[in-house]
This record gives structure tokens, sequence and C-alpha cells, in this order.
């Protein structure tokens, strides 16, 4: 369905690891804002969503509408791979219904790497990796159609969830689901989410972060993989005082990282291009 709407419309991301809210104006991004709530976090074996975490999310999502009614923004909302891979996402949705009157679409993977892909290329070609929470996409567009795009059920949480600190074991698996992505042809990787933007967050010892400065900024993969292993030597407690860095990241970006560097690394890349547009300006 197409819908109109007024020159203000703000667009809520609800993803595995944090709540995200752009406001539009006029098509233009004016400003995003972003709360960890770790949606995922502790989620069954049997794919059901925590009480808790239901709770803290649903709690940033109505405090995220209000905000945007209240500002005179119309609001369209959608969920990424937690609300899809979750069998209790009705709970979720019932509890956010008690809040706020808001219509949230959880859309499939392959739609969330479209929507990434066109929030990121803005009409060129070109390839896009979004690492979430708990998926990874990779979209590539050729003489502007869509030659490759898959979604897979591994992300910065659910990695660090299955494997915490063993980057072997972590690197073992990601050998195994990166097969969906043999063969694929692509060059100017462009990377979308939040594990990208704290990567150019650390490589800047940005603080404040500055968004005008990380979008466009290019990164080694030799840089990644120093990353890595830096972050994969450091405690908890150590990577929260890294400059650039949200200390409510520093829990899950090792494997987070560790997958872009993968992915980049069985591409055949040599480097990443930061982009600050993504699905949400996407789905919009």
């Amino acid at each position: 369905m197409v819908k109109n709407f007024t020159s203000k419309t703000a667009v809520i991301d609800i993803g595995s690891n944090s709540v995200r809210l752009a406001f539009i104006d006029n098509g233009v991004t004016i400003s995003k804002r972003v709360e960890t709530t770790k949606l995922t976090k502790n989620m069954s074996s049997d794919k059901m969503l925590d009480k808790d975490s239901i709770f803290r999310t649903v709690n940033a999502v109505s405090s995220f509408y209000n905000l945007a009614i209240d500002d005179g923004y119309e609001v369209l909302a959608f969920g990424t791979a937690g609300l899809r891979l979750a069998k209790n996402s009705d709970d979720f949705m019932l509890c956010l219904s008690e809040l706020c009157d808001l219509n949230v679409e959880i859309i499939s993977g392959e739609e969330e790497a479209y929507y990434g892909a066109i929030g990121a290329l803005e009409g060129s070609d070109g390839a896009v990796i979004d690492v979430g929470g708990a998926s990874t996409e990779l979209t590539v567009f050729r003489n502007g159609k869509i030659v490759f795009s898959k979604s897979v059920n591994v992300g910065a949480v659910t990695l660090t969830d299955t494997f915490g600190s063993d980057i072997d074991c972590a690197k073992e698996y990601l050998k195994t689901i990166f097969l969906a992505f043999d063969d694929v042809e692509g060059k100017d990787f462009r990377s979308i989410g939040g594990t990208a933007t704290s990567i150019a967050g650390i490589f800047l010892e940005l603080n404040p972060y500055d968004p005008t400065k990380t979008h466009g900024l290019k990164i080694s993969v030799d840089y990644l993989n120093d990353l890595v292993n830096k972050l994969y030597s450091m405690s908890l407690e150590e990577r929260k005082s890294i400059v650039g860095l949200q200390p409510e990241r520093a829990d899950i970006i090792p494997c987070g990282v560790l997958i872009l560097t993968e992915l980049l690394i069985k591409l055949n890349a040599k480097s990443f291009t930061v982009s600050e547009k993504d699905n949400i300006e996407g789905y919009f």
C-alpha cells in the first residue's frame, strides 16, 4: 500500500539491539536518535523474547513515538530480525498497543536488505552490507537492478550470545553461514548499521559522535583485522572506555566487527565505506 505523508515524517526502526528514530522533513533526514534496548538479549533457544527485553524495547518505541507525534510528525515503524525471528512477537505488539497507537510492519530479510541498499546507495551501483543484532544482509546493485540479495540469521548480538569471546569457534561458524554469499561479485562495498558506525567512531576517536564526519569514510580490511584482535584481547570494562564507542555496545562490538571483517575477506574486498544513510531512508 502506498500512503501519502505530510512533509514531516518520523521513522522508527525496531532492531535486535537498538531502537532508532529518524526525523525526515521534505525527504531529508534532519536528525536521528538511538536507544540500546537489546531486544534479543536472553532470547531462548526456541526463539522466545525475554519479557524484560520486550519491556525495555516497547518503552523506547513508545517514547520515540510520543516525541515524534508531539512535534507534529506522522510516524512509520518497522521491525527487523528480532521481531521477525521471535515466536512471541505478538506479545511485543500487544504490549506496545497498550502504550501507543502505532502500526509496526515486520519486514522480511530480503526487504531489510533491499531497504538498506536503497538508502545507502542512493540510486548508484554497488554492494551494501548490514550487520545487525540478529541478522546480516548483503545486497548488490548493478545497472540499477538487484543482482544479489541475501539475509542470514547471524548478527552481533546472536554471535555474542552463542560464542562469547571464543573467536576461533565464531570464525568457523561464520565460514559455514557465509556459504550463502558464494560467488558474489561486487565492488564499492558500503556498510550500514551500528557496527559500521561504531567502527568509524573508534577509527576517528569521536567524542561526541558526529555523523557528518563518518558518512563516506573509507576503512581498510587491514585496519579491521587489527581492530578485531584488539577488541577480543580487551576486557568488557576496557572496551567501555574506548573513545568513539558507545559503552552500551561494548559487549557485542567484537562479534560485530568480526562478522564484517570475515565477510569482507570472503568477498575479496580491501576496504568498505561507512554510510549513515541506511534502511530508515530506504524504508521511507
